[in-house]
C-alpha cells in the first residue's frame, strides 16, 4: 500500500511541476466558464427560473462542469496510450504492483492535483462573480 500512495505522491508532483500549463489551463476553464455562465445569463432573461432550474443553478452547473473537466481527464491524459504506443508497457508489467493498481495511483495523483488546483479555484473565482447555490441533497 506504500507504494501506491508514494505512486500518487510523485503523480502529483508530477502534475504540480508544469506551471505554465497548470496556469494556461485554469486560464482557459475560467475564461471558457464565464463565458458559459454569460450565456446562461442571456438565455435565461428576465425569467426566474426555467424548468425548475433557477439561474444560480445554471452558473453553479457551468462552475462545476468547469471545475471537473481537468480532474475527468475529458481532454486529454493519454499516458497509458503513449506507454503501450512506445512499448514501455512490458516495464510496467514488471514493477512490484499490479499494472492497474500502478496506473491507478498515477491517475488518482493527477486528478488530486488538478482538482486542487483548478477545480477548487475555479469554484472560488465563481463564488466571487456570482451567486452560486450548493445542491440541496
Amino acid at each position: 500500500m506504500r507504494l501506491f500512495w508514494e505512486l500518487g505522491k510523485l503523480s502529483f508532483q508530477r502534475q504540480l511541476s508544469y506551471r505554465a500549463a497548470n496556469l494556461a489551463g485554469l486560464a482557459t476553464n475560467i475564461f471558457f466558464g464565464l463565458l458559459r455562465a454569460s450565456v446562461m445569463i442571456a438565455l435565461f432573461g428576465a425569467r426566474q427560473q426555467v424548468e425548475g432550474m433557477t439561474i444560480g443553478d445554471a452558473i453553479t452547473y457551468t462552475g462545476l462542469t468547469q471545475a471537473v473537466i481537468a480532474y475527468l481527464s475529458i481532454f486529454g491524459w493519454n499516458d497509458l496510450m503513449n506507454s503501450i504506443y512506445s512499448g514501455e508497457v512490458g516495464s510496467d508489467l514488471l514493477k512490484p504492483m499490479g499494472y492497474f493498481r500502478y496506473w491507478l495511483a498515477r491517475d488518482l495523483g493527477r486528478a488530486a492535483a488538478s482538482l486542487l488546483l483548478r477545480g477548487v479555484t475555479i469554484m472560488v473565482i465563481y463564488a466571487l462573480f456570482y451567486r452560486i447555490t450548493i445542491p440541496q441533497g
